[in-house]
This record gives structure tokens, sequence and C-alpha cells, in this order.
């Protein structure tokens, strides 16, 4: 049986070009996926949207919305069911920001992704003669698309204005066989391209993640 692996080759690797005005959240259910009451939102089932929570967990994510009527969506893709993180009649004040655009980055050369690795505390009582490793969450993840120095891409003056704002943003790549990855996070760019004799002049894109949301291939 032939092994089922994905490749990057051939991806679409977009960022969010612009934002509609916040659509109010009056209230976030305990499911999976959540139900959001948004009066006259205005989306339909597939937009993409990036999510302002009192909920941290989901604060600052992107997901694509699901529409149940002209007054609730659901956030495909995530789960508020786990209590401790997600209270019962929490998550508000909230809102969510439709993407209203997209853009292509230029030609991508490399990329890497740092962070995101298990964190552990050690702890040793008296009473025992080896510690414990207790988890203790997450590192800090950047993903980083190594670009063309493309004067002609819309994409690299929308990532300067981001850089120089301090604002946040998402990326979406688009793999050939229709999986979905979503980085939402801080955008920044080095100032200055590379120059390096005889190889193409490049400059580094990263964004600082909040947790990405991946979709499987329909």
């Amino acid at each position: 049986m032939a092994k089922r692996l994905a490749l990057p080759n051939g991806a679409t690797v977009q960022i969010a070009t612009a934002f509609g005005a916040p659509k109010t959240v009056d209230s976030i259910t305990n499911a999976a996926p959540p139900v959001l009451d948004a009066t006259a939102h205005g989306l339909t089932a597939g937009d993409y949207v990036m999510v302002e929570s009192s909920w941290c967990e989901i604060d600052g994510r992107a997901f694509k919305v699901g529409v149940t009527d002209v007054d609730t969506v659901t956030l495909v893709g995530a789960d508020t069911t786990n209590t401790t993180k997600y209270p019962a009649g929490g998550g508000v004040p909230a809102s969510l920001l439709e993407v209203t655009g997209w853009t292509d980055l230029p030609c991508i050369t490399d990329s890497s992704m740092t962070g995101g690795e298990a964190q552990f505390t050690e702890v040793a009582c008296l009473q025992e003669d080896s510690p414990t490793n207790l988890p203790n969450g997450f590192s800090a993840a950047t993903m980083q698309f190594t670009v063309s120095d493309d004067d002609n891409s819309a994409a690299i003056g929308i990532i300067e204005a981001l850089s120089e704002d301090q604002e946040m943003s998402v990326i979406r790549v688009v793999l050939r066989g229709g999986k979905e990855i979503l980085y939402p996070g801080y955008v920044s760019i080095t100032p200055a391209p590379t120059l390096t004799r005889g190889e193409v002049m490049t400059r580094v894109v990263s964004i600082s993640l909040s947790k990405i949301t991946k979709y499987a291939a329909p």
C-alpha cells in the first residue's frame, strides 16, 4: 500500500489583506464546535475569522465559520467543552474579525518553525529520592518563511505595515490535496534583504504564533 504522506510542494501561502469591522459576540457555548450568538453577523459558511475573547485559549486564534442562522455562527475546529479552560457562561466580551481578502506571499525558498516544545517544572519533595517533572505548558512558537525580495508583491507592503504597527494577522497555507493550516499571530519581516553573491535576495517573514488551526482535506 502506498504511504499517504503530505508534501508541501505546490502549496499556496497567503496572508490576510484586511479585516472587517468587529462583530460583537454575546455568548459562546461549551461545545465542539462552539455556537456563538452574534446578532446579524453577516458571515457565510467557510468564511475565516480571528477571535477576540476573554477565554484565553481561543483569543487570537483563527477559524473557519459554519453558519447556523443569521444570528449564530460556529467556529469549525474549535472545542470549548473543557469547562476548566472554558468556564461555562464565560468567553465574553468577545468579537469576530472577518478576513475580507487574501494575497499570495512571493516566492518562498525556505520555511521553518521554532518553539512549541512541551515545558516541564522539576519538583523534588523532601521525602523523595528523585525529582519529578510536572507539565508546564509549551514554549512560544514562531513560524518563519524565507521569501524573495519582490518589489511587485502586495504581500510585502502589507507585512511591512503589520511589522511596523506590531499588529496581528493570519497566514493561510493550502496544500495541493486541500488540507489547510491557519497561522495567526504577530507578523514581522527583516528590514533588508540578504546580499549573497549568486543567490536570490530574500527576506524572512516571521509570525509569533497563537495556536494554529488545521483542517483536513475535503
